[in-house]
C-alpha cells in the first residue's frame, strides 16, 4: 500500500517541478506592464499649480475652537468660479483618518454628523473643493476622525463671501 503511494508522490512532484517552473516563466513574459500617467488631468493640476505658487486670496489661522490649524482659501476666477480649501497644522496635530465636512448654517456641532454634512475630502488633501452653496450661505467646516469615530473640532461658522480680501 505504501509502495503505490510513493510512486504516485514521486510523479506528482517531478510534474510539478516541469510544470511550476514553466508556468511562473509564462506568467512573467506575459503580464502586463504597469500603466502610468505623464501628468495630472487638466482639472486637477489648476489647484495644485496656484497653491505651488502660494497665490492665497484669504488665510486664517483662528477659525477652529481646539486646534491651531490654518485654513487657506484659493478663488479660481475662470468661466466657472471655484473655490478651493486647503488645511494645515503643526507636526504635532497627529489624528488618524481626518476627513473635512461643510454643514450649512449655524449648527452647534455636539457628537455625531447630522445628515446634510458634506465631504469636501481627507484633510491632508493638497486642496478641496469647496461646495457652490458655501459661497451664498454660512457654513462650518467640521473635522472627523473615521478611526476613531468621532468629531475632532469645528469651526465657528463662516461664509466665502466674508473670506474674499
Amino acid at each position: 500500500m505504501i509502495l503505490p503511494l510513493r510512486q504516485l508522490h514521486r510523479r506528482a512532484i517531478l510534474a510539478m517541478g516541469i510544470f511550476l517552473p514553466v508556468a511562473l516563466a509564462t506568467g512573467l513574459w506575459l503580464r502586463v506592464p504597469v500603466p502610468t500617467m505623464s501628468g495630472l488631468p487638466p482639472g486637477l493640476g489648476q489647484g495644485l499649480a496656484r497653491q505651488a505658487t502660494n497665490q492665497t486670496d484669504w488665510c486664517c489661522t483662528n477659525l477652529f475652537q481646539k486646534f491651531s490649524i490654518t485654513v487657506r482659501l484659493f478663488l479660481e476666477r475662470t468661466p466657472v468660479p471655484r473655490a478651493l480649501l486647503s488645511f494645515s497644522a503643526d507636526r504635532d496635530f497627529l489624528q488618524p483618518d481626518l476627513l473635512v465636512y461643510w454643514l450649512p448654517g449655524s449648527p452647534v456641532v455636539m457628537d455625531a454628523l447630522p445628515d446634510n454634512a458634506t465631504l469636501l475630502g481627507e484633510f491632508h488633501s493638497p486642496t478641496l473643493l469647496l461646495p457652490t452653496e458655501a459661497a451664498s450661505r454660512p457654513g462650518v467646516f467640521v473635522l472627523y476622525s473615521l478611526a476613531d469615530n468621532k468629531i475632532v473640532d469645528a469651526s465657528r461658522p463662516a461664509m466665502v463671501g466674508e473670506l474674499n480680501p
